[in-house]
């Protein structure tokens, strides 16, 4: 019967022995290729965060862009109706100004015709 360990370490010290490799070599090249699979597993979970960061930072300023639109719209809006109140109230200058004009020849028509107090 074969001994299956003794088999496997027969095989090992045949490769280590033809390839000329160090029996620690393999443990520690598969270690640092962990450990460099780590920091990129971590450095790809970094910017999962930072995509999400500029993700979040592009709806605020979509959100935002939208906001300033609609601000601008309403001041567009409110401009217009201070315009129109302006110009009304010149409309309504004029028109005063008009029955000023009217009052007062009104009232020297009526001086004319007022006698003057004799005492």
């Amino acid at each position: 019967m074969f001994d299956r360990e003794e088999v496997v370490k027969s095989a090992v010290a045949t490769v280590i022995e033809n390839t000329d490799l160090d029996p620690g070599e393999v443990n520690r090249n598969i270690s640092k290729v962990m450990a460099t699979m780590r920091k990129a597993n971590e450095q790809f979970e970094d910017m999962d965060e930072h995509v999400g960061e500029l993700l979040n930072a592009s709806q605020q300023l979509d959100e935002s862009g939208t906001q300033v639109a609609q601000a601008g719209v309403e001041m567009a809006k409110a401009s217009q109706s201070l315009a129109e109140s302006v110009n009304q109230l010149n409309e309504t200058q004029e028109e005063l100004s008009s029955n000023m004009e009217d009052l007062h020849d009104t009232l020297d028509r009526l001086e004319k015709y007022m006698p003057e107090n004799e005492e």
